[in-house]
């Protein structure tokens, strides 16, 4: 008994130790927010020269100032490469504009994983901030950008409620003035119990909308 008492600290001891590893990366730091599907954790990464932030959650507005905070972390820190990584199906529309609005006045860029990375719906405000704005091309395992109008407790918003006047003067802001009304028109151009994710990036990318093909894994 007293041996199997014994072997049951050293695997407590371990496991641990183990965690404690686990929480204290070199150049990682975590922050949580809650999506209103749960409490969720990004993280602040950095290797060699390259910083980034990776979003694979929901946008909430209970995001933005723990964004804001992140934001301010990833600034400070001397990596001469900078990206916000997205991965995320969307979520609140206001949130997004608020924290895209952080993305460009940081002077962040954007980019999607390199396999099977996925911005969707009020992502894609997120990824328009970007200084540059990077996807990779590849067939099934490639990025894609999902676009489909806002929706407000379930039912469609009309094209001319204010929350697409708001999408047009962000556009503009962002993006140069083709690019900025090709994704205006992607976003309306899809009902809001769809999503068009077959718009190729190569054609994006000649709009404007992506100036990049690189990939951060």
């Amino acid at each position: 008994m007293k041996n199997i008492k014994n072997m049951l600290k050293l695997w407590l001891c371990l496991l641990v130790a183990i965690l404690v590893g686990c929480a204290s990366v070199p150049g990682q730091i975590a922050y949580e927010y809650q999506t209103g599907m749960g409490i969720k954790l990004f993280y602040v990464k950095e290797v060699g020269d390259t910083c980034w932030i990776q979003l694979n959650d929901r946008i909430s507005t209970e995001l933005v100032d723990v964004f804001k905070q992140a934001a301010n972390d990833l600034s400070a820190r001397p990596c001469a490469n900078k990206w916000i990584v997205l991965n995320s199906l969307g979520g609140n529309v206001a949130a997004s504009f608020a924290v895209g609005r952080i993305i460009r006045e940081k002077r962040f860029n954007t980019i999607l994983p390199r396999y099977g990375g996925f911005c969707a719906s009020a992502c894609g405000m997120l990824f328009i901030a970007g200084v540059k704005r990077e996807a990779q091309d590849r067939a099934i395992t490639g990025s894609h950008l999902g676009f489909h109008q806002y929706t407000n407790g379930g039912a469609c918003l009309k094209p001319s409620n204010k929350e697409y006047r708001e999408l047009h003067n962000y556009a503009a802001q962002l993006l140069p003035a083709d690019a900025a009304a090709l994704f205006v028109k992607l976003v309306i151009g899809t009902g809001c119990n769809q999503m068009d994710s077959s718009v190729s990036l190569p054609m994006l990318k000649e709009a404007g909308i992506i100036t990049g093909d690189g990939a951060l894994d």
